[in-house]
């Protein structure tokens, strides 16, 4: 069998070519051509047959990976569409969901709403209705309607047009003659229907995945259709196959109607790629690093099988796709990657790129500042006469030392440490990418192998997997064309999926069995029309399930039937695994509700063979030259004589041991000294990695700050990340309603999640309410409830989980995590205006410790949860959120023991010291005085209608810091029209300030959330007043206040900082 494989980049389209009864392999690059990516295709193509000595009509197999699709949605260039969906549903794709893209933006953009897919004019209903859950008529469709629709978006000039009615999941009849009518009305138009595409509940997701289907469908059925073409002229007489996001291979016909499944294809194929190799050595658990020259893309594989993104977080630009999508994650980590230091003094390394042009200093195109991969070459770890032969361009040594030099003085280190520290930093960003996408979620680095792929993965490769304590990295033979070989190395795949909703206590095993039967037919139906042998074909069952009270689903493996009562516990059970692996925590005793069945089927190809590797050559054979390379050993820049190598001349079973180089056709190998490898019988690379022996002592303080700051804002973000999707709380989930931090043993905030902006400012003052309360009565093992509005908290729905965290029998800090429950035992269910006081919101807990020194406490968690009217779902949201808080206890724990408590806790407080000295150079660019705007008011408190209510805002500047004087605001009020001063108010003002002056968006670097955020401003309202009432004063409602109030301060300062400030805030929601 003779196959090709063809992957487009941005710079380059990588080529393979196997022969695979010969066992011969041909690679190829050619330039890519953005404007036409055919061109490169079909060129690369033909020179690689050329090369090979084949002719196409020889290749019984062409497989492509393609960007068209991606870069299609990235950069807007889509069709026009239009769209059918029910009566009154037009602007779900403009309202989405709750969540803001940035968290901390003035600025940002909604893309969703200010570059649509689907323009409103052209969004169009007609009258129909299928009622949930059976997907029983309820309406029939206007047939005649749908013809005036149709033609309306004819005469408007649109492409494509979707079609998407409310539960047609359900029951697809009236999609599918809608989508008959257009076809009869309009046949040139690209159609998309949500029963094809995604046949799933949820009609945001559902619909923005079909219209994203159309808005890329055009152009990608165009070019795939003049792919087919040219290739078929050049003799190629076989149907060619396209990677999906999924990981499997679908014929061109199918993915010319479905190419939002095409998205991700190309780093995909890296990670196919990346298994496929290392399986030839013998590894399977494997995490593949793909390094390019602007980013680095990171896969894990498990036991052979590749891991999917969960389906609400398959994304595209910032659009949902919910398409079956490999979890890869790109960080901005590449060999353009520029090295600087950022105006509050922090080392940094991207994710700003030199790009290709100017690129680094050392190609000398004009480029001014250092990059990592102008560190390499100073270090000597590229040779500068192979780096650039053929280019036509002159090495600028002389100017990379000139740029890295700059850097260096303003960090007080040498050249050479400050090479090497931007290679650290770059090393330590990349391993953390790595633990958040496998270590994090239960894998033992110390069963893996690191993959190193990509142009420059293999510079880095052996470092990283020293510190992740990986024992071997796998250097493969062609590891710059990895996603052409991945391409190759999969199965034809395809998914059939129906929502199916069911518990496993109440399931009925015929219907569960008919339904997957169903989705059998189907599957065997579409292999038929393949023409895919019974020997050939697989078939999996699947399902997407959540606990009861959960609004996100884990995705597992169900037994083969037949369903019976068996089975159902057996499925049960793999779904309790799965949720301990992905969460660390299963509920053991909790109802699971399946949402989804799936069956997924495939063309199982025949394994592609590993090119027979040369046998002749030894290490000697192989030697370059020698030259210096600097290297760190034990912490201190080390210039080591360091043979360069040919891989080419190196044979099977050619051993070396660091420090060496080994140059191929497409990357760079760096094996450090302590490393040793060998050329296995499959041609790989295959090098052991010592034990990392990295610690505090080792690195220069500002690399050891950016390293521990990074690992504790990472810890924060996960703690959210396991939060929302564990909760059972449908305003935690959805609306992600919630606040996550790690804190110092005083409780100043280290780092804190993205979160609610009210929860910003207040988890501090949470903490520090537990701590006077308990004194020292805080012991290991405890768990402690709060949500007392006069110690910390926003209001008392907002409940927090407070863990304590012990190292060597001392307290060093704290975890924290809150959120809002649907109810707390208050007077009424929900939203509360009309209440006397704080006791009627619902249940007070001062620091009550539900766990005492590890021990639960069962009475008093029972009577906590009986008081309430959602018992089940408020225990589910206190177990996520001891979940979160014991995640982040490890993550701290792990820091300290691998670099001690010292530097730890002087990392935190040096990023504290960042984020202050960064506000307050902002702050202080404002001219000193006193601004003020005219008083506001609110219409009344709920009660006594009519009545306004003052609200006056004074913003005092006084050099670097800032004041907001609510002096002359209403008095409290007799309702629950309050705000809790420490939780709402000061978290409001702290959250505008944090928007005004450090907007993540159009600020030139993140500044991390932490207790330097709070220190710069100073909050004043007089105690008695609606932000400052006096106890027992009801705080339930205070959204409206703090959004008038944070309208009025920047209407204040508006004169002064205009292009900062937004105008209508109030009708902006910042909270």
């Amino acid at each position: 069998m003779k196959r090709i494989g063809v992957d487009v980049g941005g710079t380059f389209t990588d080529l393979y070519f196997s022969d695979d009864d010969q066992r011969i392999a041909v690679v190829e690059k050619v330039p890519s051509t953005p404007h036409d990516p055919s061109e490169a295709v079909v060129n690369g193509i033909r020179k690689l047959c050329e090369k090979a000595g084949v002719s196409l009509s020889d290749i019984d197999q062409l497989v492509h990976g393609t960007t068209v699709a991606t870069n299609t949605a990235l950069t807007h260039t889509g069709a026009e569409v239009g769209m059918i969906t029910t009566e009154g549903f037009r602007d779900i794709l403009h309202i989405a969901r709750h969540k803001k893209p940035h968290n901390f933006s003035l600025q940002q953009d909604l893309p969703w709403q200010t570059k649509p897919l689907i323009k409103r004019r052209h969004r169009l209903t007609v009258k129909e209705r299928v009622t949930a859950p059976h997907g029983e008529v309820l309406v029939p469709l206007d047939e005649d309607e749908v013809r005036e629709r149709v033609r309306e978006l004819k005469a408007a000039g649109v492409q494509a047009v979707a079609v998407c009615l409310l539960h047609s999941y359900l029951n697809p009849v009236h999609e599918r003659r809608i989508g008959e009518i257009v076809n009869e009305e309009f046949p040139e138009a690209f159609l998309s229907l949500s029963s094809d595409i995604v046949p799933l509940y949820r009609e945001y997701e559902r619909f923005s995945t079909t219209a994203l289907n159309a808005f890329v469908g055009p152009r990608v059925s165009a070019y795939l259709h003049r792919l087919h073409d040219e290739v078929t002229a050049l003799g190629y007489q076989r149907e060619i196959l396209l990677m999906q996001s999924s990981g499997g291979m679908v014929p061109i016909r199918e993915a010319a109607k479905r190419p939002v499944t095409l998205m991700m294809s190309g780093p995909v194929g890296g990670l196919i790629g990346g298994m496929w190799a290392a399986r030839q050595s013998g590894f399977e658990n494997v995490v593949t690093l793909d390094i390019g020259g602007t980013s680095a893309d990171i896969g894990v594989a498990y036991q052979g099988e590749l891991r999917m993104r969960h389906l609400l977080d398959t994304k595209i630009g910032d659009h949902q796709a919910m398409v079956p999508m490999v979890d890869i994650d790109t960080i901005g980590a590449g060999g353009g990657s520029i090295a600087y230091v950022d105006a509050g003094g922090v080392f940094r390394v991207g994710p700003q790129s030199a790009g290709a042009v100017p690129g680094p200093v050392c190609y000398g195109r004009g480029g001014t500042e250092p990059t990592s991969t102008d560190a390499q070459v100073l270090l000597g770890r590229m040779r500068p006469d192979r780096m650039l032969a053929g280019s036509g361009l002159d090495m600028d040594l002389d100017g990379a030392r000139k740029a890295m030099e700059g850097l260096a003085d303003k960090l007080g280190m040498s050249v050479e440490e400050a090479a090497l520290g931007a290679l650290q930093i770059q090393k330590f960003g990349m391993t953390q990418a790595i633990e958040q996408n496998s270590v994090r979620r239960g894998y033992d680095p110390r069963d893996f192998t690191l993959v190193a792929a990509g142009g420059a993965g293999a510079l880095f490769a052996c470092e990283i997997a020293a510190e992740l304590e990986v024992p071997n990295v796998l250097v493969p033979a062609h590891p710059g064309i990895i996603a052409g070989i991945g391409l190759l190395a999969t199965d034809e795949q395809y998914e059939f999926v129906a929502t199916n909703r069911f518990t496993f206590t109440d399931a009925d095993p015929a219907a569960i069995q008919a339904s997957f039967e169903e989705l059998e037919r189907e599957a065997n139906a579409q292999l038929d029309a393949e023409g895919v042998p019974a020997e050939r074909r697989r078939i999996d069952w699947l399902a997407d399930a959540r606990y009861e009270g959960q609004g996100y689903e884990i995705r597992f493996d169900v037994p083969e039937g037949p369903v019976t009562t068996a089975w159902l516990d057996q499925a049960e059970a793999a779904f309790h695994d799965a949720h301990f692996e992905e969460y660390g925590h299963r509920f053991k005793d909790g109802s699971v509700e399946v949402i989804n069945i799936r069956v997924e089927a495939r063309a199982v190809m025949d394994e592609l063979p590993t090119p027979t590797p040369t046998r002749s050559g030894s290490l000697a054979d192989a030697l370059v030259e020698t030259r210096p390379v600097t290297f760190d050993v034990d912490g201190t820049p080390t210039t080591v004589d360091t043979g360069f190598y040919d891989r080419e001349k190196m044979g099977v079973g050619t051993a070396f041991a660091g420090p060496v180089v080994i140059e191929q056709y497409d990357s760079t190998v760096v094996v450090p000294p302590g490393f040793t490898g060998t050329v296995d019988e499959a041609g790989n690379l295959v090098i052991a990695c010592p034990a990392s022996t990295e610690t505090a002592e080792k690195l220069a303080t500002p690399i050891l700050m950016r390293v521990i700051g990074g690992a504790l804002n990472s810890a924060a973000k996960e703690m959210a990340s396991v939060l929302f999707r564990m909760a059972y709380s449908s305003i935690i989930r959805e609306s992600e309603d919630l606040g996550a931090g790690l804190f110092d043993k005083d409780g100043n905030v280290l780092a804190e999640s993205d979160s609610t902006p009210m929860f910003m400012g207040s988890m501090p003052k949470i903490v520090k309410g537990v701590i006077s309360v308990l004194g020292d009565d805080i012991h290991e093992g405890d768990v402690i409830l709060h949500n007392d509005p006069y110690l910390g908290a926003t209001h008392s729905p907002d409940v927090a989980i407070i863990e304590p965290i012990f190292h060597d029998g001392e307290l060093v800090g704290f975890a924290g995590a809150s959120g809002q429950l649907i109810d707390n035992g208050g007077a009424f269910s929900g939203l509360m205006v009309d209440i006397q006081d704080v006791q009627s919101e619902g249940t007070i807990f001062r620091a009550v410790k539900v766990y005492e020194k590890g021990v639960r406490q069962e009475s008093l968690i029972r009577h906590i949860l009986n008081n309430t009217r959602t018992p089940t779902s408020n225990e589910g949201d206190f177990q996520a959120m001891i979940a979160a808080c014991e995640l982040a206890k490890s993550r701290y724990l792990a820091l300290v023991e691998r670099y001690g408590i010292g530097a730890v806790q002087d990392a935190g407080q040096s990023w504290i010291d960042y984020s202050e000295r960064m506000l307050r150079q902002e702050i202080a660019k404002i001219p000193d005085g006193v601004y003020e705007t005219e008083v506001g008011y609110l219409d009344d408190d709920g009660r006594n209608y009519g009545k306004k209510l003052p609200i006056v805002v004074k913003v005092i500047v006084e050099g670097d810091e800032i004041t907001y004087d609510l002096t002359g605001s209403s008095e409290q009020v007799p309702t629950a029209y309050n705000c809790a001063f420490e939780g709402t108010t000061v978290s409001a003002f702290t959250f505008i300030t944090r928007m005004m002056f450090l907007d993540e968006v159009a600020f030139p670097v993140f500044v991390p959330q932490n207790e330097g955020m709070l220190k710069p401003l100073k909050v004043i309202a007089p105690e008695g007043t609606i932000f400052n009432p006096k106890y027992p004063a009801a705080t339930f409602s205070r959204f409206s206040q703090v959004q008038r109030a944070v309208d009025l301060a920047l209407r204040a300062l508006a004169p002064v900082i205009p292009e900062r400030v937004t105008a209508g805030n109030s009708a902006h929601i910042h909270f």
